[in-house]
């Protein structure tokens, strides 16, 4: 191939033609040992190029995922600082009900202890109750048998007594309702 020589070629482009020309530069300049150690070094270049816009796009993906990952970070330390205080408040009310709860048991032993001790005194009651029951029950009896006595006498008595005492009770009877009429003049007077 000459420097000057350009074939085109329907697979070839611009591009390719620009290479050949450049190469074809080379070779003159440098000869042919010359030109391929310095293509070896322009090729080694662009993968170096290559590999350095490869790593300036990683990097630019890294800083965009690392200011990603930092404002996901702020967003879970904001986070965590909220659970962190809703638990402290939780705890606090957990505190809060375990002392109503401590409270509680000590007032339901507390109740335990009088219901029993009611439940005691219940049983003691019952207890004097029944006894009492049994005793009013005999002295209902022993109650009767005396008031059938007493009517007994009583009656026997006021037979006796009747017999000997009318004829003179009928006349202490019209006394006293004479005393009685005298005693009602007398107001009757004094009221006109």
């Amino acid at each position: 191939m000459t420097k000057n020589m350009k074939v085109n070629s329907p697979n070839s482009s611009d591009d390719e033609l620009d290479e050949k020309d450049e190469v074809a530069s080379l070779i003159s300049q440098y000869g042919k040992k010359g030109a391929t150690k310095i293509m070896k070094l322009m090729m080694k270049m662009d993968e170096l190029e290559e590999t350095h816009e490869s790593q300036e796009e990683l990097l630019r993906l890294e800083r965009e995922t690392s200011k990603t990952l930092d404002k996901d970070l702020a967003y879970e330390r904001k986070e965590n600082k909220r659970i962190k205080d809703s638990l402290k408040t939780n705890d606090n009310i957990l505190l809060e009900i375990r002392e109503l709860l401590t409270s509680e048991k000590e007032k339901v032993n507390d109740l335990t202890k009088k219901y029993s001790l009611i439940e005691d005194t219940n049983a003691n009651l019952r207890s004097e109750n029944a006894k009492l029951q049994e005793s009013f029950t005999s002295l209902q009896a022993i109650h009767k048998a005396l008031e059938v006595e007493h009517n007994t006498t009583l009656e026997s008595n006021s037979k006796a007594v009747r017999n000997l005492v009318h004829p003179f009770y009928q006349q202490v009877m019209v006394v006293h309702v004479v005393i009685i009429l005298i005693f009602k003049l007398v107001l009757l007077t004094m009221l006109r």
